[in-house]
C-alpha cells in the first residue's frame, strides 16, 4: 500500500507541474505512468493529443528543470475519458420547407432516370427517407 500511495501521489506532482507549465486545455489530460524515464501522458481525443506534441520540448524542459528525471514524453489518445461536464442533448434534426424537399424529391428522381450508380443519389434517399 504504501508503494501505491507514494506512486499516486508523484503522479499528482507531476501532473501538478504539468498543468503549471502547460496553457489550460491541458486539464483534460492525465498522468497514465512514469516508467524509466518515460512520462506517458493520456489525452481524450486526438486534437489535444497533437496540441501536447508540439509542446513536448517545452513540457521535457520544464519538468527537467523541476527535478524530474524525464528522457521521453509518450501520448496515448484515451476515447474512453468523459469530459467532467454534462453532455449536451443531441439537436432535433430540423424539417425542410416544403419547397427544400420538392427540389431534393425533384433531384433524386433526375438521378435515378439515369439508372447509374451514384452516392449522391444514395444519400439523397436516405435524407428524404429521414426527414
Amino acid at each position: 500500500m504504501t508503494r501505491l500511495f507514494k506512486t499516486a501521489q508523484q503522479y499528482a506532482a507531476i501532473l501538478a507541474d504539468c498543468r503549471r507549465l502547460m496553457p489550460p486545455w491541458f486539464s483534460s489530460c492525465r498522468i497514465l505512468r512514469l516508467e524509466n524515464g518515460v512520462l506517458s501522458i493520456g489525452a481524450p481525443n486526438q486534437t489535444l493529443a497533437a496540441r501536447v506534441r508540439q509542446n513536448t520540448g517545452m513540457l521535457l524542459q520544464g519538468l527537467r528543470n523541476r527535478g524530474w528525471e524525464i528522457s521521453q514524453v509518450r501520448l496515448k489518445v484515451s476515447l474512453d475519458q468523459r469530459p467532467a461536464g454534462p453532455s449536451k442533448p443531441t439537436a432535433k434534426p430540423r424539417q425542410f420547407s416544403e419547397k427544400a424537399r420538392a427540389s431534393f424529391e425533384a433531384l433524386y428522381r433526375k438521378l435515378e432516370e439515369s439508372n447509374s450508380p451514384s452516392d449522391l443519389r444514395n444519400s439523397l434517399k436516405r435524407l428524404l427517407r429521414h426527414r
